[in-house]
Order: structure tokens, then sequence, then C-alpha cells
């Protein structure tokens, strides 16, 4: 058993979290409470006593006992962890200031040597990669970028011959270990190393060069390195941040061609939105104003209504903005137009403008129905949060606007709607009967071990309970679970199935559902299959007729062998 877990298992979330707020009954193994991190008067903060993790379905708020006490008590990762060890009376030996100079001074060696690999034959094809998407040497240079080998071990044998302690790259998440096998974690990958906004290298970022998944993989969570509070590029732009505001993006290449192109306040979260301990390190350095600039696809959308759902409540001041043309700040820059870019960072809209602009592309409002959706949409940002949020001032008269509507009819209708403030219903809450696949992901997600009954991922029809199996493999977990998930982009989608109440069941009960649910998927997937050469048996030559004759004869003999459940 590990530290993290010797101390989890001494001290239980609950017991944690009961210091702080006033935990009440919610169900088997569940508490909830009213959120510590946003303001709200209806308990959507809910604690997992058997999973022992959180989750808030009104901010997205998620983690264990180490990430509560972080953002509760503002405390980095490394001091959470010496806290909540005191308390559970377990020496930390490596959390010591000149262990963590050892991690700071491993990841030094690992820069060193990733950037040695890009300039060598083995390099060529990921420095090639890096001139293609428009970066220069010298930003290359400057942002020490660098290139880890395809080999298994290539960073550990180096490290070996340098008699550096294996443990050591362990703990700075350089190396992976897997039945008692220990490897690289970065291979065949352009690395970009991270840095805090005091300019150390806490961890790395690294980007395949071929199909292989995921595309982007981060450092673990370490003492040093949380992706929930690292932001790239943050170490040279927070001193233009100060005067300027900070831009926010999506990559690390749409950072350096922003630097490169002389926007020098632009950083990038790390494969997530903006977080709420994104915001909490932002108003501690003293930055004041926000530029989001992500994609406006439906991923972008979601990354930029984050960011103004972490704004509210602060001192921040946030816009949205679109790069020209639709494309992504490097793409667009390769083409040279700096000008268009910087004039898109100077006309953003403002967070309401925003917020009516997304919900008038989803709602038809020439219609009851359309008009009803875009008033529920909007609900929760039009009830005022505090004596002087003029946002939501804004946002009432602008949908009064739009519908054509009196602004003391819609005073009316909110008086009659709204309950109180709150964010809630911002986010996506689960409702109505769960599917059968959400059910089976419940119940993995509290019992991993049940993994084994499942069968092949590719069998099943939702995306998250594919990826759920394919992720049990690997991580039972639920951290390095959701870690995992995290990077396909599924974290939040399976936090608010795992948090809604379904009824408890008996390893024997899920075999049986189990075995039921996956006849009914075989016969479902045998009938499309007999339904598909049917359709091609009419227009099919002779020949081609008697072999669809045969398979259909074959088809349906498998589907008399298979049970009908209704």
């Amino acid at each position: 058993m590990g530290v993290k877990d010797s101390i989890k298992a001494k001290l239980p979330l609950e017991s944690v979290v009961a210091e702080h707020l006033q935990l009440l009954p919610a169900g088997p193994h569940r508490l909830k409470a009213r959120c510590p991190f946003h303001r709200e008067d209806t308990p959507s903060f809910v604690v997992d006593t058997q999973a022992d993790y959180y989750y808030c379905f009104g901010c997205k708020a998620s983690g264990d006992v180490f990430s509560f006490v972080q953002r509760s008590e503002n405390l980095s990762f490394s001091e959470a962890l010496q806290k909540l060890a005191d308390r559970a009376g377990i020496k930390l030996e490596f959390a010591s200031s000149k262990e963590k100079m050892s991690l700071l001074e491993v990841n030094q060696f690992a820069l060193q040597y990733f950037q040695a690999c890009l300039n060598q034959p083995a390099g060529a094809a990921a420095l090639q990669y890096l001139h293609s998407r428009g970066l220069t040497s010298d930003s290359i240079q400057a942002f020490e970028l660098g290139f880890a080998p395809s080999g298994w071990t290539a960073l550990l044998e180096h490290a070996k011959a340098a008699r550096i302690d294996e443990q050591l790259l362990l703990d700075a998440g350089l190396l992976a270990q897997k039945e008692h096998r220990t490897y690289d974690r970065f291979r065949n990958r352009v690395m970009f190393p991270i840095r805090d906004a005091l300019g150390r290298v806490v961890g790395f970022g690294g980007r395949v060069l071929d199909d292989s998944k995921p595309k982007y993989l981060n450092t673990p969570e370490t003492p040093l390195f949380s992706k929930k509070t690292v932001l790239y590029g943050l170490d040279r732009a927070r001193g233009v941040a100060l005067k300027d505001g900070l831009v926010l993006v999506e990559g690390y290449l749409d950072v350096i061609m922003m630097q490169q192109s002389g926007v020098h306040n632009a950083v990038a979260t790390l494969g997530t939105a903006l977080t709420a301990e994104h915001a909490d390190v932002l108003s501690r350095l003293g930055i004041r104003r926000l530029k989001l600039m992500f994609d406006r696809d439906e991923a972008g959308i979601k990354a930029t209504l984050a960011g103004l759902d972490q704004a509210i409540g602060r001192s921040f001041a946030v816009s949205a903005h679109q790069v020209p043309a639709g494309k992504d700040p490097a793409e667009f820059l390769l083409s040279g137009e700096v000008s268009e870019l910087v004039n898109g960072l100077q006309h953003g809209i403002s967070e309401v403008d925003f917020r009516v602009e997304v919900a008038l592309s989803a709602c038809d409002v020439k219609t009851p129905e359309g008009q009803r959706d875009f008033l529920q949409q909007l609900l929760p940002r039009m009830q005022p949060l505090s004596v002087l949020d003029f946002a939501a001032l804004d946002m009432r008269r602008q949908v009064a606007s739009v519908l054509g509507m009196p602004e003391q009819r819609l005073l009316e209708w909110l008086d009659h709607h709204a309950k109180g403030p709150n964010l809630e219903s911002w986010q996506v809450t689960p409702g109505g009967q769960p599917s059968t696949e959400d059910l089976l992901v419940f119940h993995l997600w509290k019992h991993p071990t049940w993994r084994e009954w499942c069968g092949e991922a590719d069998g099943y029809q939702s995306v998250l309970l594919q990826q759920v199996l394919k992720g049990l493999q690997q991580h039972q977990d639920p951290q390095m679970l959701l870690d995992w998930l995290e990077q396909q982009g599924l974290k939040d989608v399976l936090l608010q199935v795992v948090f809604a109440e379904h009824e408890a069941m008996s390893e024997e009960a899920f075999q049986r559902f189990l075995s039921e649910y996956r006849e009914k998927l075989g016969r479902v997937t045998l009938k499309a299959q007999l339904q598909v050469l049917r359709a091609e048996l009419s227009t099919a030559d002779p020949q081609r007729q008697r072999m669809l004759l045969s398979e259909i004869h074959m088809l349906q003999q498998k589907l008399q062998q298979v049970v009908h459940i209704d």
C-alpha cells in the first residue's frame, strides 16, 4: 500500500469534509452538502463514501481527500499531502524540501535528455513536424522542446548510466510500471516541458507522431505537478498578463505560435477546461482579465463556457474571442495573418453576449418550444448572484429583447421559476431513466473487479462504457481511472453517471443483468446484419444471391439461439 492509500485508509474523505461542511444523508454510501467552491442554495456537492470521492453537480469540482484539502485550504498538492500525513500519523519521507529539489533536478535531467534526442537522427521526424507547424528554430530552443525516443527503456537506461535512482524517476512520473515491469512513460513523442509560475520544470507533455492514442500525454499527478493548477506558458506570460490580461487557448502549439508572433500573454490548459484551481492560482497572482480564445467547435464552446463559469463570483473581467476563419490560433498564424488574430483579441464579446449567442444557435426562438428552451438554458445566469451582479441584469435585458418580451413579464417568469441564486443547472445533471450501459458503468466504478465478466469493450454501444472497460484493463484505482478517462475527454460524463442515484446490485445480480443485456444486444446486432443482407439481396447477381442466402440462413439460426428479452 502506497503512502496516499495509507493516508486514505486512516482519514476517510467524509471525516475530513465534515470538518468544513454540514453533511446530510443522500442515499446508500452518499452524503451531500452545499458546495464550498461555488455559491448555491440547494446542495449539489456529493460525497461517495464507498468510492472515497466527491463530485459537485453545480461547478463540477471533483476529487479525493487530497484535492479537497488543496482547494478548501488553498494548499499545493505537496502541502496537502504533508498536512494529511501528519494528521494520519504517517511519516512522509519523500516530501522533504531536499526530495522536492531532487524531483526538480530529475525533471531538468530529463529535459536535457529530450532536447539532445531532438537533435539526433532519431529525432529528425519530430524536428520536421515542429517546423511544419510553423515553429522557428529560435522558438524550439526558447521553449526547450525535445523528443522522447521510441524505445521502451531509453530514458531509464540513460538515467541508470548517470546513476540516478529509478524510484526518483517513478516519483517524477517519467517512468511507469505494469506487472512488475518498469518502462519509459513517454515514447516516440514530441516533448513539451511544463513549467510552473516560478519557471521550474514540474512535468512534461508529449504529443505522438503517428496515430497512437492518447494523442497527448501529460505527467501524472506528482508532489510537483497537478494539471488542475498548472497553465502552460504562465511563467513567460505572467508579467505581461498583469497589465494586459491573460489569453487562454487550447494547446501547446497555440501558445508557442502566439508568443512567437508577439502575443506574449498566451497560456494553455493541459487537456482540461479552466478549473477552479486555475482560477484560484490566477487570482493569487493578481491577474484580473481573461480572454478565452478556443475553437468554435462543440469542445471549444464547452471549454469557453467552463472558463466563464469559473470566473463567476471572482474579480476577473472575462471575454470570449474567436480565431478568424474558425481555425485554432496555431493553424491560423501559420498563414502569417498576425494582425487579424491580434484584431480578434481586441474585439471579443462579453460573457453575456457569448452565452446568448450559444443559446440562440441551439434554440429556434421562432417557436414556442424553442423560446422555452432558450429561457431554461439561460435561466441560471439571469438570477443575480450578488447585489452588484450586473451580468445578470444585462442577461435579462438581452433575453427580453430577443424574445420581444417586456422586462416586467420576464421578471414575473423568473420569480415563478427561479428558487434562488445558483448555478446548478448550468451543468448537465442526470435525469430520467439511466441507460442500461450507464448502469453497467455505475457498477463497474463501484466494483472494478467485475470487469472480468464483461468481455471485449468493442462489443458495447456507448463510448463511455467502451472506454471504462478499456481503462479498467490498466487502472483499477479510481483516481488513475479518472485521469485516464480525462485524457479521453470523458471524465465529467463518467462522474455524472456514477454520482447519480442507482440501486445497489450484488455480483450475482450484476452477472445476470449483464448476461441478459448482452443477449438482447446480440439479438439487435443480428437483426441489423440481417436487414443489411436482405437489402443487398434484391440487387445482387445470382452468384452473390446464393452467398447472401447462405449468410442469411446462418444468421437466422444464430438469432433463434439467442434468448428473446423484451
